[in-house]
């Protein structure tokens, strides 16, 4: 019989591609019944644990010390711990042991011993189980309410339909945290007007998403998440003690809150426990960042991670890398610097002057690691044109382009042109490379009067012309050649939809 249309488009779709991943317990990526989990004990001296799961005290973390002090039942222990797993496991999800029976036995438990009693039960008997064990007044159900632009208009609408539908809790998110008290006051008015009583909460990081709660726009905070390490706990940020203190402000408000782990608490607890460490390098290999050693059991990096990744070499890229999390927000007004041709966003004026020199430093050394990669393009189509003289580097940033050519070409010099706060900085690069005394610096903003008297062999435009608006970009060409020599190159490296290798266009 002829397979349905319908079914092989379904079929044909990536997410359906998709197959099952093994349980592979040498990497760590299985979930019960490692060979490498901690066998369920537990030794009680003084009145406190002193041996938690074949871990003495003096070897806890910051998890263990808070489970043994505050999280386990001294006087539940000893019938806990001496109960049959395959016991417990079936109180879970007799219907005729009622929850207070087990609650009086699971407050007792060490973390090995309640994965030992979840991994006798299959994924049926693990649901049965929460449905008991889960304190709810009555079963409700949860929706997200979100839209691609985040317009608080049409989510208010969907929120009121979700709420006359039967949805209890609403939840949505934000690309951009300046959007969430929009999007979180759509939620609040939209679900009360389908129904009075609906939840709302909008995930965020946490700071936010306490603000929105403490003045009463959200009633629901979902992403208390609890993962903390000595580390974080000195950092001050994510730590049992913390939420305790965060649990209470929501409290204070009567919101609603559900405690999570998140899927980075391994890799944070990787500096205490070896054998987190070891799964989040065998993860590290599969992007093809380390090459495991089975003779000598060690960790290498590959040949782009040595490259690229190792802060301190010249071709580093985690600045610019990690500058990425501070360019979503620029891009959402994308559309709008469409429709006017040019630049809508500027940086506030009252901004503090140490807030913008940090900002202006952390984008110049940024851009610095990739123009250094770029310049590599570059140079190959002027080393045989065996030319001497100036550079004007219009727009130089942290110059490492010119930088590029000085250190190819001995005999030439470089102008760098930019305003004074990029130059301090591009200075300090300068210097570093060594070629302090080959190059000297222009203040300037190039839409204005260029301050130069002199003409150059080579005028660079690196990564400026696509800042600029159809009607600033001819004016600013304009000014680069009349500072240009009658034989002399207009660099402009930039982007472009259509080129051809090599990368850089020359114009």
């Amino acid at each position: 019989m002829p397979r349905s249309k319908r079914f092989e488009t379904l079929a044909s779709r990536p997410v359906n591609q998709d197959g099952f991943v093994e349980e592979w317990p040498e990497v760590g990526l299985i979930a019960v019944g490692s060979p490498n989990d901690p066998k369920p004990s537990t030794r009680i001296e003084n009145g406190r644990v002193v041996d938690l799961d074949g871990k003495l005290r003096a070897e806890f973390d910051l998890n263990d010390q808070f489970i043994a002090d505050h999280a386990i039942d001294l006087e539940k222990v000893p019938r806990a711990m001496g109960m049959d797993s395959v016991e417990i496991a079936r109180m879970l999800v007799d219907i005729n042991v009622p929850r207070d029976e087990v609650t009086a036995i699971t407050g007792g438990l060490t973390p090995a011993k309640i994965v030992e009693v979840v991994d006798k039960l299959n994924v049926v008997e693990m649901m049965m189980a929460m449905q008991k064990m889960r304190s709810r007044k009555t079963p409700s159900n949860q929706c997200h309410v979100t839209n691609l632009r985040d317009n608080p208009v049409l989510m208010a609408a969907d929120s009121a339909e979700a709420a006359v539908r039967g949805f209890d809790e609403h939840e949505t998110t934000v690309g951009v945290v300046r959007y969430a008290p929009f999007n979180a006051l759509a939620l609040l008015i939209g679900s009360q007007t389908g129904r009075g009583g609906v939840l709302t909460q909008c995930a965020l990081e946490e700071a936010t998403e306490l603000m929105l709660a403490m003045r009463g726009i959200t009633s629901y905070a979902e992403t208390i998440s609890v993962y903390g390490t000595e580390q974080v706990f000195v950092d001050g940020d994510d730590t049992p003690w913390s939420k305790a203190l965060l649990a209470s402000a929501y409290a204070s408000r009567g919101s609603k809150m559900r405690f999570t782990s998140g899927t980075g608490s391994e890799v944070r607890l990787c500096r205490c426990d070896v054998q987190a460490m070891e799964r989040y390098l065998h993860a590290l290999c599969t992007l093809d960042l380390l090459i495991y050693d089975e003779g000598d059991n060690l960790f290498h990096n590959t040949n782009i991670s040595s490259q690229y990744l190792v802060e301190g070499l010249k071709n580093y890229q985690g600045d610019s890398i990690l500058w990425r999390q501070y360019l979503s927000s620029y891009w959402r007004d994308v559309q709008a610097c469409l429709r006017a041709g040019g630049r809508v966003k500027y940086a506030p004026a009252d901004e503090e002057p140490g807030n913008l020199a940090a900002r202006i430093r952390s984008y110049i050394f940024a851009m610095d690691r990739v123009a250094r990669t770029k310049v590599k393009e570059i140079i190959p189509m002027f080393v045989n044109l065996k030319l001497e003289g100036n550079i004007l580097d219009v727009g130089a940033g942290s110059g490492a382009v010119s930088a590029g050519f000085l250190e190819t070409l001995p005999k030439w010099q470089a102008t760098l042109m930019d305003i004074p706060e990029v130059l301090e900085y591009s200075r300090e690069l300068i210097q570093e490379r060594g070629l302090g005394e080959r190059v000297s610096y222009c203040q300037a903003n190039i839409l204005e009067a260029w301050p130069v008297k002199e003409q150059f062999d080579l005028i660079i435009l690196s990564n400026v012309v696509h800042v600029y608006s159809e009607r600033e970009v001819p004016c600013i060409l304009e000014k680069a050649v009349e500072c240009l020599k009658p034989e002399g190159f207009l660099l402009v490296h930039d982007i472009f939809f259509a080129h051809l290798c090599p990368k850089s266009c020359l114009l």
